[in-house]
């Protein structure tokens, strides 16, 4: 019997080719697929199936990816918009406090847009900046308020009997001039109130009504003054021969004047 064998060569059947179990399909899609290394539709089912369980299929259409250090102004755009930020700023609503400046809600507006702030997050931003602002501000009219009391309290030491006297030439010197209360504010916040009040009671002094100014003239020693004022009339007092001889002698009306001066001098008679 003779030995059959087999055809070579190009009488040798051929060996049709192994097709992929993804079929047909285009370079980019092939190379992808070769590169997953997935030996069939089961397989790559499993992986999609992975990581939806790790990102959860309700995130599907929510999920973003963060832009590149070197990202393109329209790819931030598009990922800050994705998170919530507003169209365009005037988009944002804020609760501005009563009074707000204009300008600066608007300014806040465009900074927020600027650099991507969802309306959420510019919100609540835009609250805690205006509670810190208002606690600050609190916080200086209090102790601005503290600062004044001190610096009265100063002045009626330094001013003594003379201090209504003086307030009243320095509110007279105001309403001559007719200040605004923003300029006697700014005012103190430039020189401090006890410097200002001092300021506006030597112009009073000089645009007093004449009624104001003579009184002292026809009775200085009972006329409001300073302690230091009150202390040289005295000095000058025990100078004038005159008023000691009136004042040895009992004279009401001098002993009366002399007290006076002791008390605005010293607290005493």
């Amino acid at each position: 019997m003779t030995e059959q064998v087999p055809p070579t060569g190009d009488n040798a059947p051929q060996t049709p080719p192994q097709t992929a179990w993804y079929g047909e399909v285009d370079p980019d899609t092939k190379g992808y697929l070769d590169n997953k290394g997935w030996k069939s539709p089961i397989e790559a089912i499993t992986s999609y199936r992975n990581l939806e369980r790790a990102f959860g299929a309700e995130k599907a259409g929510r999920t973003v990816v963060l832009p590149g250090d070197k990202a393109e102004p329209a790819e931030l755009d598009a990922f800050f918009n994705k998170l919530g930020r507003p169209e365009s700023p005037d988009k944002y609503e804020l609760k501005a406090p009563e009074g707000a400046d204009e300008n600066t809600v608007k300014w806040f507006k465009d900074t927020a847009h600027k650099h991507g702030l969802s309306a959420k997050q510019a919100a609540a931003l835009f609250d805690d900046y205006n509670a810190m602002t208002g606690t600050l501000t609190q916080a200086q009219a209090e102790a601005q308020k503290a600062q004044i009391a001190q610096e009265v309290d100063g002045l009626k030491k330094e001013w003594g009997a003379a201090f209504d006297t003086k307030v009243a030439a320095a509110r007279q010197a105001v309403k001559a001039f007719g200040l605004e209360p923003d300029t006697i504010d700014a005012l103190e916040q430039a020189m401090g109130f006890s410097k200002v009040m001092k300021f506006f009671d030597q112009i009073g002094a000089k645009v007093a009504e004449p009624g104001f100014a003579t009184q002292e003239t026809r009775n200085p020693g009972f006329s409001p003054m300073t302690p230091q004022a009150a202390i040289d009339r005295i000095a000058e007092k025990k100078a004038d021969k005159t008023f000691s001889a009136r004042l040895i002698a009992g004279d009401k009306s001098a002993q009366a004047e002399w007290d006076r001066l002791h008390e605005m001098a010293y607290g005493q008679r």
